[in-house]
């Protein structure tokens, strides 16, 4: 790679750069807030009941877990598979829908696993490879990721993908239809995390259209040094 000008870091787009710590943080911020709402939507709407809160210590309960799978999977869905697709196809719609569809396909084993949580995570696979595709690395959608997986099973203690995670922060137990809730799965299979999904969708998108520029300037110009 270094023949060609390009380091390994920078082909498979997990290089770190100074705004990198930033795109991290806004992406846990967006699906903090969207994982928040459909926590805060269906306690309201009594589709859940809380049982207990923890202490704050249960925030930081194995979270190496939710950074590792975050990161791992971006590595490979995007750095590598969007990336190579996107070089084979020289189509960046069709190698997003492609690896999107791929990702989804990653959790037919899960336990639980239902038909409308395979759409979701195609269109989180959508939302990921836009991402990817327009910051020109891994770190936003990854952040997204983590945000995700982070708050929906350790702090708001929603089944995560069809397991349950151990002492969460909020204990709380499902009450409505499953058809909603997504049941035994989680949000993922149901209603209203699919309305969640593109949730997380129009946010970054939202972000990516007013910071997009400047980020894609900041990171050419480092390259460039």
């Amino acid at each position: 790679m270094r023949r060609l000008g390009v380091s390994i870091w920078d082909a498979l787009a997990i290089r770190l750069y100074n705004h990198s710590i930033i795109q991290v943080l806004v992406g846990v911020l967006i699906a903090t807030v969207v994982m928040a709402s459909v926590f805060l939507f269906e306690w309201l709407t009594n589709l859940l009941s809380v049982d207990n809160i923890g202490n704050s210590t249960a925030l930081v309960n194995d979270i190496s877990t939710p950074i590792l799978v975050g990161f791992i999977e971006e590595f490979v869905f995007r750095a590598v598979l969007l990336g190579c697709l996107i070089i084979w196809f020289r189509s960046r719609v069709l190698a997003i829908g492609l690896s999107a569809v791929l990702f989804a396909a990653a959790h037919l084993g899960n336990q639980n696993i239902e038909p409308s949580a395979l759409i979701g995570y195609c269109v989180a696979g959508v939302v990921y490879g836009i991402s990817y595709i327009r910051t020109e690395g891994v770190w936003l959608s990854f952040g997204l990721h983590l945000g995700w997986n982070y708050t929906e099973g350790r702090v708001f203690g929603f089944p995560l993908s069809g397991y349950n995670v151990p002492d969460s922060f909020i204990a709380q137990h499902n009450t409505g239809l499953a058809l909603w809730t997504g049941g035994a799965y989680g949000p993922e299979a149901g209603i209203i995390g699919l309305v969640a999904r593109f949730a997380l969708l129009v946010l970054t998108l939202a972000w990516l259209n007013s910071q997009y520029s400047k980020s894609v300037l900041a990171l050419r110009t480092e390259r460039a040094a």
